[in-house]
């Protein structure tokens, strides 16, 4: 699958929103000693966000690689540039040519 430049653009904003979301949720983190109110609860939903962001990323981080390789990039390289295990590349890789298959 090679990503268009609307499918670039819905990722680029979607990083966006998740690296603003886990900002927050650090901020949320870190400001938890100066509002005890209820802070075991802050904690939880910080902590969900920062998941949330991670997983999202490390999607939209698979499906660049993806299409660096559709490009034609090595393997090797995107890993490099990607800053991925080259065996991480690879995996990812020969999973999203599994879920290509009809």
């Amino acid at each position: 699958m090679v990503m268009d430049d609307r499918e670039r653009e819905r990722c680029r904003v979607s990083c966006e929103a998740m690296a603003a979301g886990a900002i927050a949720a650090a901020m949320a983190l870190a400001d938890t000693e100066a509002r005890p109110d209820q802070p075991d609860r802050q904690v939880l939903e910080a902590l969900k966000a920062l998941a949330t962001a991670q997983t999202t990323l490390t999607e939209t981080q698979q499906a660049l690689i993806n299409a660096a390789l559709d490009a034609g990039v090595s393997a090797r390289g995107t890993a490099v540039a990607a800053g991925r295990p080259l065996a991480t590349v690879q995996k990812w890789r020969k999973n999203a040519k599994k879920s290509d298959l009809p």
